[in-house]
């Protein structure tokens, strides 16, 4: 049986353990330093679906699968408010008044 990971277009050259592919993924723990999945999540989402109810988190990694069942569980009525502040936001940027949010910058150490 082939297996929603063969399907990755960075199968071949990944190292990822937790792969969000991996029927198992939810029972591996990963450890710190290990790499993590090079796929782009409309790449790993479509792949899911292909194998409906075989991932458990349809192809989205642990913290994706969390943010995701969160923004569900708010209402409607919240869910339009959260997208009318960041509607604000985004046209705060664009205007110049506010400053974008300094991306995070990560050291890696041989």
């Amino acid at each position: 049986m082939k297996l929603p990971y063969h399907e990755c277009s960075s199968f071949e050259k990944c190292s990822c353990n937790v792969c969000p592919l991996d029927p198992l993924a939810s029972e591996k723990k990963e450890l710190p330093g290990e790499d993590k999945c090079r796929a782009e999540k409309p790449s790993r989402q479509r792949i899911a679906m292909k194998y409906p109810g075989l991932l458990p988190h349809q192809g989205l990694t642990e913290k994706q699968w969390h943010n995701k069942e969160r923004w569900e569980a708010l209402s409607p009525k919240e869910r339009a408010l959260r997208l009318q502040r960041l509607e604000n936001a985004r046209k705060l940027r664009k205007s110049g008044i506010l400053e974008p949010k300094p991306k995070e910058i990560r050291l890696k150490l041989n």
